[in-house]
C-alpha cells in the first residue's frame, strides 16, 4: 500500500489566498488521514514566503531543495522541497 502523497499543484486567487488555501490545506489533510497516508510532500518557490509560511503553520519542514526547478523570466529559481509526516 502506497502511504505517500506529493501535492503537485496548489492553485489560489490572489484576492481569496489564504481563506481558500487554509480551507483547501485542512481538507486535504483530513482525507488523507482519511486514507492512512502517512507523509505528504510539496514543493515551493523560494521566493513565496507567503506560501512558505503557510506551509510552516501546518506543520510542513523543509527538506530539501531543488535548484533552478521553476524557470522564470529572469532565468530559473530554486524549488524548497516540503513535507510532513501524519503518522
Amino acid at each position: 500500500m502506497n502511504t505517500t502523497i506529493t501535492c503537485t499543484r496548489v492553485l489560489t486567487y490572489v484576492t481569496c489566498r489564504w481563506k481558500s488555501t487554509v480551507s483547501y490545506s485542512t481538507s486535504s489533510i483530513g482525507e488523507c488521514n482519511n486514507k492512512s497516508i502517512k507523509h505528504i510532500f510539496l514543493e515551493v518557490r523560494t521566493s513565496n514566503v507567503p506560501a512558505i509560511s503557510l506551509y510552516k503553520k501546518f506543520d510542513f519542514n523543509e527538506i530539501g531543495v531543488r535548484p533552478n526547478y521553476y524557470l522564470t523570466k529572469k532565468g530559473y529559481e530554486d524549488a524548497i522541497i516540503m513535507g510532513r509526516d501524519l503518522s
